[in-house]
């Protein structure tokens, strides 16, 4: 096989024959034709040699890279405005996000439903374009990705495995394994993905196979990441759905309604609660703005993880105050996780941490390990949402579920992108950009949050079997396998 690759620092005769020489003596390898002018090497070997292998072969040498040749010399590469060559890459997602939707609203159908259209269409187009080039896919694919890397059957078998699991999300059959699987590949993908930036090589992407002459970038990064969140989010929703039961709904509502037996009070609380969450959000998204060199920073800071430890603490403790008559049903209601109460206190301690890091976070460097801490607080608060007891009548429950789980997934995804901000040196702001969208999102769901009509409240004797019976359904609709 033949291949063409780019080699930078090259400036005379004698470069060109000491790089020639060094990667004949590659094994693997057997003819090595470089051009000085244009800065490539034709390179034929018996079987794939792998970029970083002719890199080390280089490194005695002086200052040489080699990448993949993608169709351009290396300074117009560095010159290219990527955002244009992943135009294919737009349109191709566009179309996929359009169908999707289109599909929903045409069969009236909910977000989960729009959520497996798109990943069906998803991975089916994009394994039918791997597969049409397959051999070329195979060798630019294991440039990058870890198992690819070590399997060439792996390489060659990846394209098939998107289209099955296209498939299997179109079909609805076993949901819960596909998704376990996506989350896994997709995730593999994306470490392999992160290194290659890391490194800030330039090699091309493999996403469209090799129809397509698309670049690494971020972008390569967030599709990989999507998808995996995607599937992680049907999961929490597959599950949050099958942990609740109409029995224990009732059974918590009662215990609740022994605390405040107005219905409105508790309504009241939730929208303060709501409110409160929102604003302490507000309050970690401009802090983590913030680079602690000026004085009016810290304090700001300061202040703000005061208030927001002040607040996890009347969350935490919220429903002890005025009910020491009250304390056996407390007891029964705080020791049991699924339970409102539970849940809430969970989420008061939360901010107590996020508080406290916060407060570190004035003295430590910008990249502490407190803004990590406060990365976990956003994650498992957006976990909590989608396992959040709601309580009320059929209406008024599946309603606020979805509405929580909505704002959990914007929170998880907040937490992944700060995360890659972090890690990936802070070079890419786009990361940045997407924590502040995401967390203002779960914001204003937050602040705008009202509970439904007959929150709180039982359901009528004529409405209990039509309550089973939906219910029922709806958990159908997510099952396991």
């Amino acid at each position: 096989m033949k291949h063409t690759y780019l080699i930078t620092g090259m400036t005379c005769q004698n470069c060109v024959d000491k790089i020639t020489k060094a990667l004949l003596s590659v094994p693997g390898i057997t003819l090595v034709e470089v051009n000085l002018e244009k800065e490539t090497a034709d390179i034929t070997m018996t079987d794939h040699v792998q970029t970083p292998v002719m890199q080390e072969s280089l490194k005695p040498l002086g200052n040489y890279t080699i990448s993949m040749d993608t169709g351009t010399s290396m300074e117009q590469v560095k010159k290219k405005n990527h955002l244009k060559d992943l135009v294919p890459l737009f349109v191709i997602g566009g179309v996929i996000l359009v169908f999707s939707i289109l599909m929903t609203l045409f069969n009236d159908q909910n977000f989960g439903f729009g959520m497996r259209m798109f990943m069906g269409a998803f991975f089916v187009v994009f394994g039918l374009l791997k597969i049409i080039k397959l051999k070329d896919f195979a060798i630019a694919y294991k440039e990058y990705d870890l198992i690819a890397m070590r399997s060439n059957i792996y390489a060659h078998l990846y394209p098939f495995i998107e289209l099955g699991l296209g498939i299997l999300y179109f079909t609805n059959v076993m949901l819960f394994i596909t998704n376990i699987i996506t989350v896994i590949v997709m995730g593999i993908g994306a470490v392999g993905v992160y290194l290659k930036l890391k490194k800030k090589e330039e090699i091309p992407c493999a996403c469209l196979g090799t129809v397509f002459k698309v670049p690494m970038t971020w972008v390569t990064l967030v599709e990989d990441l999507f998808m995996a969140l995607m599937a992680l989010i049907t999961i929490l929703m597959s599950v949050g759905y099958q942990l609740v039961s109409l029995e224990d709904i009732n059974t918590s509502l009662n215990l609740h309604l022994m605390l405040h037996a107005d219905p409105d009070e508790w309504v009241l609380a939730s929208h303060q609660g709501h409110v409160t969450l929102g604003i302490f959000l507000v309050l970690l998204i401009i802090i983590s703005s913030f680079n602690m060199e000026k004085r009016w920073q810290k304090i700001f800071t300061r202040v703000s993880s005061v208030l927001v430890f002040i607040g996890g603490v009347m969350l935490a403790t919220a429903y002890l105050a005025g009910h020491n008559d009250q304390l056996e049903v407390i007891e029964k209601l705080i020791t049991d996780p699924t339970t409102q109460l539970f849940q809430h206190a969970f989420g008061g301690v939360m901010l107590m941490v996020a508080g406290i890091a916060a407060w570190y976070s004035v003295k430590r460097p910008a990249r502490s390990w407190s803004r990590y801490i406060q990365i976990i607080v956003i994650f498992l608060t957006g976990i909590l949402f989608f396992f959040h007891q709601q309580l009320g009548d059929l209406e008024s429950v599946l309603f606020s579920m979805n509405y929580h789980m909505g704002i959990g997934a914007a929170m998880i995804i907040a937490s992944v992108a700060y995360t890659l901000y972090l890690i990936l040196d802070e070079n890419y702001r786009e990361f940045f950009v997407t924590w502040v969208f995401s967390l203002g999102i779960a914001a204003l769901m937050l602040g705008f949050y009202r509970e439904p009509a007959r929150a709180y409240q039982h359901e009528s004797f004529n409405q209990q079997e039509l309550f089973k019976e939906q219910f029922n359904e709806l958990k159908d609709t997510w099952k396991f396998f």
